[in-house]
């Protein structure tokens, strides 16, 4: 009787221990589930933290007009390319030495607008107002604008307009008599590359 409940006793025990081992093992594989899940979990926040590198604008090389004596000579510039770009350049002024622009610094770009292959380009008031300048002088700016912008190639010619007219008065100035020499009578204004300096 003592020997059953011995071996009874055994197998009990035994039981209990395949039990626990089997339990402990359990355990474990969950703990590596819980682990890998975890890591997965890691990995996939780190890809949507990975911030783009940032793309670059294209920039290119542009050719915009300034005065040097008696003609025009071409600054290479990088920049995004386009006539409004063209244009804000012209108006920030030259950066070789030698070269000037006539227009009075406080002229701003109010719109240009390109129908076809003619650009309307349109300044602020000030435009009309250089100081003491003579004739040369204004053929080279209005050369200045019209031969930059007909560096690209939907543009073959010009038409200048000062608070939105080509005519009449603004502030008391004539618009079609520009600086009182040249003139705005002869738009559109094609591209004149004898001005240009070789």
């Amino acid at each position: 009787m003592k020997k059953a409940i011995y071996v009874i006793f055994l197998i009990i025990v035994l039981l209990v221990a395949i039990w626990i081992a089997y339990m402990l093992g359990k355990s474990d594989r969950s703990i590596g589930n819980i682990s890998d899940k975890k890591n997965v979990a890691k990995e996939k926040i780190k890809k949507k933290e990975k911030i783009k590198p940032e793309t670059k604008k294209k920039t290119e090389i542009i050719k915009v007009y300034f005065a040097k004596g008696q003609y025009l000579e071409a600054e290479e510039r990088k920049a995004k390319r386009n006539p409004k770009t063209a244009l804000d350049l012209v108006l920030k002024g030259p950066s070789e030495e030698g070269n000037v622009s006539y227009m009075p610094k406080t002229v701003k770009l109010l719109g240009l607008t390109i129908d076809e292959e003619t650009a309307i380009v349109n300044f602020s008031k000030e435009i009309l107002a250089p100081g003491n300048v003579g004739a040369k002088a204004e053929e080279l700016t209005i050369y200045q604008i019209t031969n930059t912008l007909t560096e690209f190639s939907n543009i073959s010619e010009v038409i200048i307009r000062v608070e939105g007219k080509s005519e009449g008065e603004v502030d008391g100035y004539p618009v079609e008599d520009f600086w009182g020499h040249v003139g705005l009578y002869e738009q559109p204004f094609k591209r004149n590359e004898s001005l240009i300096k070789d």
